[in-house]
């Protein structure tokens, strides 16, 4: 499957998408953004697969053993409104954060919840594969929005000079 092009457009809505998620966190435009240390601002509850009970040993032990690169987290609504998000432990903290903040986003956008498949496959709610489409990488940009990271290269392209 081909990459979707980043269009004026779609950057646009990114941005958009990122403006909200650190609105709805608390945090301003230029400042640092840990969504770890935000949890309860942003109505999160975070898990990884061994603090889970009552789950099947099976899928526990896949979980356990799968690679970041395969599966790296999945987030799902509860009945209280607010988001249960299950990390990948074998993942490295920038990674990590991403992961965390894309669940988020997922999640503030209404995005389908899905589930995990045999050997990390991410199934649709309906069983079938799921690709995700333009709307993977929604939480990155909050992380370092466009006026953030331009400032940041601009003032790293001036001390190259």
């Amino acid at each position: 499957m081909p990459k979707p092009q980043l269009t004026q457009d779609i950057m646009h809505h990114f941005e958009e998408s990122a403006r909200a998620l650190r609105a709805k966190a608390g945090v301003g435009p230029y400042e640092p953004f840990d969504p770890f240390s935000l949890l309860a601002e942003l109505g999160v509850v975070l898990k990884y697969p061994d603090e889970l009970t009552n789950l099947p040993e099976a899928l526990l032990t896949e979980m356990n053993s799968l690679d970041a690169k395969a599966w790296s987290g999945m987030g799902n609504e509860l009945p209280t409104g607010k988001l249960l998000v299950v990390l990948n432990r074998h993942q490295t903290p920038e990674r990590a954060r991403v992961t965390l903040l894309e669940e988020v986003a997922h999640h503030y956008h209404g995005h389908i919840p899905v589930g995990i498949g045999l050997s990390g496959r991410t199934l649709s709610g309906d069983g079938s594969s799921c690709v995700r489409t333009r709307d993977q990488g929604r939480g990155v940009p909050a992380l370092t929005p466009l006026p953030l990271g331009l400032t940041a290269l601009t003032e790293r392209l001036r001390a190259d000079l």
